[in-house]
């Protein structure tokens, strides 16, 4: 019995040494890929403390290291996701931090419509086109993406909230001159990816072409030939959150004749970007792939088409996968992304066409979280 004690004391403190000389010989991890944020530095507090011209405390410095510790301790994405299957099949809870695994992917449990949300939203869009499009000739559209719930929740015993009051609310309260364009009965959960709340660039041509032939385009994205590129392993959001076994995706874009010669203006850095940059892979958000991910204002040009017509594409980040599907049928397209740029100050950036294309392109996700849009 004591060689037994002994034995297991043994190997705690073996497991206690190997955890500790690991923690101080490995080096500082930049980024947590599973949970898309960059963890804590060990030069992180003097640097803080350096730049806000503060003294060193005591105490604060311990809160630091704890927060340290636990950001670096070695193999911390397998006690994570240890953790998760214990609640999932011990505790046989149905969701991990709100995020659950359903019909072979991830979602997040969303059940309380935001009408709030849903209001401030479609004011935001009916201010836009009030200062920009109401005395034009701008065609004006809107089309809503569903978020994975909307498949899924229901037939497998989770909370959601009422998806056709959301899209009736929103054509109620916008203005009758925008135009909407039903999507959401041509996707299915398969349509996106497993780890990631959006959808695949490859799944979406179809989609594509409803937009553009909802908007009158004489062509449609499929016309063209495309080629898929891949890029694995792709980790998205909900894989970090949820912390629950499950493969990798494969993120995939499309290239081909539409898009040779397409340039992207950033006008955030003056800079020319490209519809897709592969070093953005490796980013905190590999989806930084498409049109370099979250930024405000962006002007495609395409010279392969001269037929002159503009799409002013107002979206949040599925429109960064979408648009360039888009590019083929207008000689230019805005993208802009009202979550980082305030509807008064677009104008000051670029100059619309009196009778451009508009579409008001949203998931519902966003369209629940009150406060997102910017002033």
């Amino acid at each position: 019995m004591k060689r037994r004690y002994i034995a297991v004391i043994a190997s705690f403190l073996g497991v206690l040494l190997f955890f500790s000389v690991t923690f101080f010989i490995s080096p500082d991890k930049d980024v947590s890929a599973s949970e898309r944020r960059k963890l804590i530095q060990f030069s992180t507090y003097s640097e803080q403390k350096a730049l806000k011209g503060e003294d060193y405390d005591l105490s604060d410095y311990f809160s630091f290291l704890e927060s340290y510790a636990l950001d670096q301790f070695p193999i911390r994405d397998s006690f994570r996701s240890l953790k998760a299957m214990f609640k999932k099949y011990v505790l046989f809870q149905k969701d991990n931090n709100g995020y659950y695994l359903a019909d072979g992917t991830l979602s997040r449990i969303d059940e309380t419509l935001n009408e709030k949300a849903v209001s401030d939203s479609v004011s935001h869009f009916n201010t836009l086109y009030e200062m920009y499009f109401k005395d034009t000739d701008a065609a004006v559209y809107y089309s809503i993406i569903p978020d994975k719930n909307y498949f899924i929740a229901e037939k497998n015993g989770y909370m959601h909230y009422d998806y056709d009051e959301m899209y009736e609310m929103t054509a109620a309260l916008l203005d009758k001159n925008i135009t909407g364009i039903s999507i959401r009965n041509m996707l299915s959960v398969k349509d996106y990816y497993v780890t990631d709340p959006h959808w695949d660039q490859a799944n979406i041509l179809p989609i594509a072409d409803k937009l553009l032939s909802a908007m009158e385009c004489e062509g449609l994205a499929s016309d063209y030939n495309w080629n898929t590129s891949e890029l694995s392993p792709f980790y998205g959001t909900y894989y970090g959150q949820a912390a629950l076994p499950i493969s990798a995706d494969t993120l995939t874009y499309l290239t081909g004749e539409a898009l040779e010669g397409v340039t992207v203006f950033d006008h955030s850095s003056q800079k020319t970007v490209g519809i897709y940059d592969e070093n953005d892979f490796s980013n905190v958000d590999p989806y930084d792939v498409f049109l370099g991910g979250a930024l405000p204002l962006l002007t495609i040009s395409n010279p392969n088409q001269q037929n002159g017509k503009q799409l002013v594409l107002f979206r949040d980040s599925f429109g960064s996968s979408i648009a360039p599907l888009l590019v083929s049928e207008y000689s230019e397209v805005v993208v802009v992304d009202i979550r980082y740029i305030s509807p008064k100050f677009i104008g000051n950036m670029v100059e619309f066409q009196n009778d451009c294309d508009v579409l008001f392109l949203y998931s519902t996700s966003v369209l629940n979280t009150y406060g997102i849009f910017a002033g």
